[in-house]
């Protein structure tokens, strides 16, 4: 009968059942593992942005140094030039 599957039932309903306290450990759990993982993972962003950063900061050096050499280049192009060419 119905009643004797609600028997062993305890009849204060504010305790929770031994599985729904195993259910909110779980969860606690992997709440701590996520904190942890997302900490490690800002850190690990962190070093490869630095890394990235000082990888960049090479070529990009390495890019104005070209420019800056294009330039004097054109410069000193452009004064022999202008001194062939007659003025108006």
């Amino acid at each position: 009968m119905p009643e004797d599957n609600t028997e062993s039932l305890d009849g204060n309903a504010t305790n929770p059942a031994p599985f729904e306290e195993f259910v909110r450990q779980q969860f606690e759990l992997l709440n701590k593992r996520i904190d942890r993982l997302d900490a490690d993972l800002r850190e690990e962003m962190k070093g490869r942005f630095v890394q990235l950063s000082r990888q960049i900061r090479e070529p990009d050096q390495k890019v104005d140094i070209f420019i800056r050499k294009q330039l004097y280049i054109k410069d000193d192009i452009r004064e022999p030039r202008e001194t062939r060419l007659p003025k108006n």
